[in-house]
């Protein structure tokens, strides 16, 4: 057994002196790939097919420090570059992946299924651990991602602790398929439960929570967040012209801002497959020289809060090998003027429950730092 230290800082996060050098408000970027040439985005799409093998690792890991050898891993670099300090490159990675949907790893999802409802009764006790939530009216298997945090997922297979990245990113590599809904609510890092950011759960009934941003796929788009926020894409809420398909899929690349922790068991893209995928040649200029990015436009829920996390039935929640009980459901009912969206672009909004818009600090879900091993 490999013992494995860590030290978490008042936020549930990997300490480090730079944590609070990082911005945590979700926002957008337009990048330059929406004036890429379409050979060069037929070659970048090629590359996400090959990387998104279900033969391959899930994940991958790019050193801030260190020299991209394939496109993608340049892309990675550029997105971690854009939102960690140069001081802080030296402890800090990228975590990256990309998603074909439907296509690519996602069309194993439909046997993972049945290998699931399957296999022994410890394994489905450990997935049901690691799977907060599935929404089964949120899409198709094959075109959506449940909801779910971010997270080291090897440490949190082999031990209690639901260890988040500082940051998440998505870029979206095509305008199809459904949005990305992001929840004001984080997990615990000590017990893997849903903590709202502001109010708790338990102090909003049924469990809802007071706000969610909403971004669609655009080419070139950049979405940012705060990495403990659970998350989700949704295309039920998806346009009948903006619908995924085998032709249109819905593609993006994912990159996660890790700082003092590298992920357990992620590793850079095997060199074998590097022979595959385009070279770097070069920095590619994918953000503006200084860029802040664009708040999400603020979008005032109709009446109340329409986000609701609905226990599980009362056989699963007294089932105690299920330590903590977590098969929840999460109920997404977006308000009238998203449905009715009029605007030149896809929407990139912050669904609130009042007019206040302001960045509330990082909740803090420790009074001090804590020192874990395990």
């Amino acid at each position: 057994m490999t013992e494995v230290s860590l030290s978490i800082d008042a936020q549930g996060l990997a300490s480090s002196e730079f944590n609070g050098l990082l911005s945590y408000e979700s926002r957008i970027f337009e990048t330059a790939l929406g004036s890429w040439p379409g050979e060069a985005l037929r070659a970048l799409a090629l590359d996400c097919a090959i990387a998104d093998c279900p033969l391959l690792a899930r994940t991958f890991w790019m050193g801030g420090r260190e020299r991209p050898r394939c496109v993608l891993e340049a892309l990675a670099l550029e997105i971690l570059r854009l939102h960690v300090p140069a001081e802080a490159l030296s402890e800090a990675g990228a975590e990256w992946w990309v998603q074909r949907r439907p296509g690519g790893r996602s069309s194993m999802l439909e046997k993972d299924f049945v290998e699931r409802a399957t296999s022994p009764p410890s394994l489905q006790r450990k997935r049901a651990r690691l799977n907060l939530a599935e929404d089964m009216s949120i899409g198709p298997r094959s075109h959506r991602l449940d909801w779910h945090f971010d997270k080291d997922e090897e440490l949190a297979a082999g031990t209690p602790l639901f260890l988040a990245p500082q940051l998440s990113t998505v870029t979206y590599l095509t305008t199809f398929g459904g949005p990305t809904v992001v929840l004001n609510c984080v997990a615990h890092p000590m017990s893997g439960e849903p903590t709202a950011l502001a109010p708790l759960f338990s102090d909003l009934p049924q469990g809802r929570v007071d706000g969610a941003d909403v971004v669609f796929p655009t080419l070139g788009r950049h979405l940012k967040f705060d990495g403990r926020k659970m998350h989700a894409v949704v295309p039920a809420l998806a346009s009948r012209t903006a619908q995924a398909s085998e032709d249109q899929p819905r593609l993006t690349l994912l990159v996660n801002v890790w700082i003092g922790h590298k992920p357990l068991a992620v590793e850079p893209f095997p060199n074998h497959f590097l022979d595959k995928l385009s070279p770097a040649s070069g920095p590619l200029c994918l953000f503006r020289p200084i860029d802040h990015g664009t708040p999400l436009q603020p979008l005032p829920l109709d009446s109340g809060p329409r986000l609701r996390l609905i226990p599980g039935d009362d056989k699963e929640e007294q089932d105690k090998d299920l330590l903590p009980p977590r098969k929840k459901t999460l109920v997404f009912q977006p308000p009238a003027a998203l449905a009715n969206w009029s605007g030149t672009l896809p929407p990139a909004v912050s669904l609130k429950t009042s007019n206040d818009t302001t960045q509330a600090p990082p909740i803090a879900l420790f009074e001090n730092k804590q020192q874990v091993t395990s």
